[in-house]
């Protein structure tokens, strides 16, 4: 199909609040299709997807982590607890088992996005800044933060 006829037979839509999981996971599949593009390493490219459950004793979630792999990074994509489930310990807990996971699957450095009022978290486990960006929203920083395996 020519580019023309492509303009012609689509519709951009808007859709408001968050985005369901079919397009998310249409997204995901794309990025991950042409990711060879950018790394120049086709044969090498393993991206993969986890996920970590934190859940109750009746099987309730209480939070988890979504995970990406890309080559010998592993990317934490989403990670949260619900505020009952804060501060015993399950947040390191659950890095303990990311950083074991990722050894597994042979990853030698590990990347979070997080905001400025994690950082005493993350840089106690030996998470070191990369990058910031500041006023996304107004007044709140984000923070790449990495960690070496090795």
């Amino acid at each position: 199909m020519m580019p023309d006829d492509i303009l012609k037979s689509v519709e951009l839509v808007w859709v408001q609040g968050d985005p369901d999981d079919i397009l998310l996971n249409k997204l995901h599949r794309i990025v991950n299709k042409y990711r060879h593009l950018l790394l120049q390493k086709p044969d090498e490219d393993k991206t993969e997807k986890l996920s970590l459950q934190v859940r109750d004793s009746e099987g309730e979630i209480l939070g988890g982590t979504i995970l990406q792999i890309h080559q010998d990074w592993l990317e934490i994509s989403l990670m949260a607890l619900e505020k009952s489930a804060r501060g015993c310990g399950l947040g390191r807990q659950m890095l303990m088992m990311i950083e074991e996971k990722a050894r597994e699957l042979n990853c030698e450095k590990i990347r979070i996005e997080t905001c400025e009022i994690n950082l005493g978290f993350f840089g106690k486990l030996g998470y070191k800044i990369g990058g910031k960006l500041e006023d996304l929203p107004p007044g709140i920083i984000y923070f790449w933060l990495t960690k070496n395996l090795e």
